[in-house]
């Protein structure tokens, strides 16, 4: 490999410690630390290939620092931290690099799963949802071409569940699914049609709040917390935004008082964060179809992060509070019931 055309990521994780190593990357993070004169930088870059930190010391703050978005090249020595790859740096082995940022990075694009999760949320509202007011309050925002590609690019957290570009959608349609599954096939007897309705209204706009919540930067694709996402939180956000909109639409108060409540508990439990425990049916099916999905979201990013070569084979999932078993990623992404329906029971 000649020297003008630099390192990868994946190639710096390969090599062993105290390598030189050289490159341009761009900027994911940029964070600046120390104090009383002695300044560094603590970076994370990366390419198409991953990402790696990198610190930069004997920082001047008296210069430029980089900025998220730009793209660096640099000069530096491979090293660990705590188990971790990192590039050492000296200020002065790092300056703007030329390479232009679609070689480095593939921004976020709407998924065609994403799509097929769309069309799917459409066909339950035009098949199931026949109260006109509930129709009206629904296409008020999924009758919104930008509402529509947000919702559909949107990841559904930072680094929890479902945290990748069409993860909030994905995690709506299954909450939304789950929900008719116990309203239609094992419910039925207990659940109203008025009752069976706001609970689908409901699960699909559950977490709209998240697109208020979360933010995804322009450049890089990289997702972090809006300030009024951190002051206030999804819950409330999306509250506001479905509130908003009934009153425009001079949506019924006892019908919005239904979904209200639906909203409020959606997470079930106060130690969770919702701001008010389920006092419905509904409710209860609501708050236990996204605990089912989440939970499920938090362990599929566990398996997604080993199969990508990060990890030990026992991985700490802070949603759970302990290690959990993640050495059987590569069979479960290579041999599932997706892949071999012939093999998956049949009813």
């Amino acid at each position: 490999m000649q020297r003008d055309e630099g390192m990868t990521v994946a190639e710096i994780l390969a090599l062993p410690n105290n390598r030189q190593v050289y490159g341009q990357f761009v900027v994911r993070e940029c964070e600046l630390r120390g104090s009383e004169g002695r300044y560094f930088l603590r970076l994370v870059l990366g390419d198409k290939t991953g990402t790696i930190q990198a610190y930069v010391w004997n920082y001047d703050v008296n210069q430029r620092c980089p900025k998220v978005g730009d793209v660096a090249e640099l000069h530096g020595v491979r090293g660990e931290f705590q188990s971790k790859p990192k590039i050492d740096v000296q200020w002065g082995g790092i300056r703007r690099g030329s390479k232009p940022l679609h070689e480095l990075i593939e921004q976020p694009q709407v998924p065609e799963f994403a799509r097929r999760h769309m069309a799917e949320i459409d066909a339950v509202f035009a098949g199931e949802i026949t109260d006109g007011h509930l129709t009206r309050w629904a296409r008020y925002f999924l009758g919104n071409a930008s509402f529509r590609e947000r919702f559909m690019l949107w990841p559904a957290a930072k680094s929890n569940h479902h945290a990748y570009p069409g993860g909030l959608i994905r995690h709506t349609a299954y909450v939304m699914r789950t929900c008719r599954l116990a309203a239609r096939e094992m419910y039925p007897h207990l659940l109203t049609p008025i009752g069976y309705q706001t609970l689908l209204f409901a699960a699909c706009f559950h977490d709209v709040g998240k697109l208020e919540e979360l933010a995804m930067h322009p450049v890089t694709g990289d997702v972090f917390y809006t300030d009024r996402g951190q002051r206030f939180g999804h819950i409330l956000l999306g509250r506001d935004m479905l509130l908003d909109a009934a009153r425009e639409l001079n949506v019924p108060r006892e019908l919005v008082e239904r979904v209200d409540e639906l909203i409020l508990g959606h997470q079930g439990k106060k130690e969770w964060d919702t701001l008010r425990e389920p006092l419905t049916l509904e409710g209860i099916i609501l708050s236990a179809a996204d605990y089912f999905d989440s939970q499920i979201g938090n362990m599929e990013m566990a398996l997604r992060t080993y199969s990508e070569g990060v990890g030990d084979d026992y991985q700490f999932v802070r949603a759970f509070n302990r290690h959990m078993y993640v050495a059987d990623a590569p069979e479960r992404m290579e041999h599932n019931l997706e892949q071999h329906p012939d093999r998956a029971p049949q009813d």
